[in-house]
Order: structure tokens, then sequence, then C-alpha cells
């Protein structure tokens, strides 16, 4: 359930917001090289099951086990984990940015595109983390002590 339901729910949510921006204007395969939101959105209607399946890889292997980590933690490690992912996320954002753009013919669109993809590295995770909270709860199953005044 911590696997799959993040990722179910994080991409009906993204699905949604692809089908709308598809309601205003088409998505072609030429828009994928644009670098901007409308790109983005291209890439995801085109490639959406590849997305899902790399999404539930890292749902698996990365997330999962930082969100049980966490989870049993003070709330100063909680800090230092949400203050590394941001630190990450930036990294990734600015390698991918810098990949996606030509700086001879596209001056200055470096910026933008950073932003773009750290704002939605940084959702992604906001997200997957909030339904990972619904998801798992307050009280652990394991933190139930059963009472030894019932017999």
């Amino acid at each position: 359930m911590k696997v799959f339901a993040p990722v179910v729910i994080a991409f009906i949510v993204f699905a949604v917001m692809v089908w709308l921006g598809s309601l205003s204007s088409a998505y072609a395969v030429e828009d994928m090289s644009k670098g901007d939101l409308h790109g983005f959105m291209a890439f995801f209607y085109y490639f959406g099951v590849l997305y899902f399946f790399v999404a539930l890889l890292t749902q698996w292997i990365i997330i999962v086990p930082v969100w049980q980590t966490i989870t049993h933690k003070s709330l100063t490690a909680k800090l230092i984990t949400t203050i590394i992912i941001v630190f990450i996320c930036g990294i990734v954002a600015a390698g991918i940015a810098s990949i996606i753009t030509d700086p001879v013919n596209e001056p200055g669109k470096i910026n933008g595109r950073f932003m773009l993809i750290s704002t939605i590295q940084l959702a992604y995770w906001a997200m997957d983390f909030f339904i990972l909270y619904l998801v798992t709860g307050k009280v652990k199953k394991d933190e139930i002590v059963p009472d030894e005044t019932e017999g």
C-alpha cells in the first residue's frame, strides 16, 4: 500500500492536469523539446506509463525507506532529512536544466527551467509524504500496546 497508493494518487492528479491542459492546446511530439511546463506535460502525455514505472521503483527503493526511517526520528532529524531532500532535488533540477537548455540560443532560460523542475520534484515529494502520512496514520500498528487489564 505504501508503494502503490502515493504513486497512483499522484499520477491521477498529474493525469487530470495533463488532460485539462490538452483541452486548451493539443500536445505534439515537438512540444517536448520546449523545456517549459507545456513541454513537460507533453512528455507526460506521451511517456506517462514509463514515468509511472520509474515512480514505482523510486517509491519502493528510495521514498518508502526514507519514510520508514524518519517516522521514528525526532523533529530535528525530520528537518535535516527535509533539507537534504530539498538539496538533492536542487542538484538534480540544476543538472537537468543545464542539460536541456542551450546556452547559446536560449540565454537566461536555465533559471526558469530549474525552478520548474525543482518545483515539480518538491511537489511530488510533498504529495507523496502527505499520502504516506494518510496511509500509515499517526499511530503505527507495532506501537500499539495491548491493555493488560483486559481479560
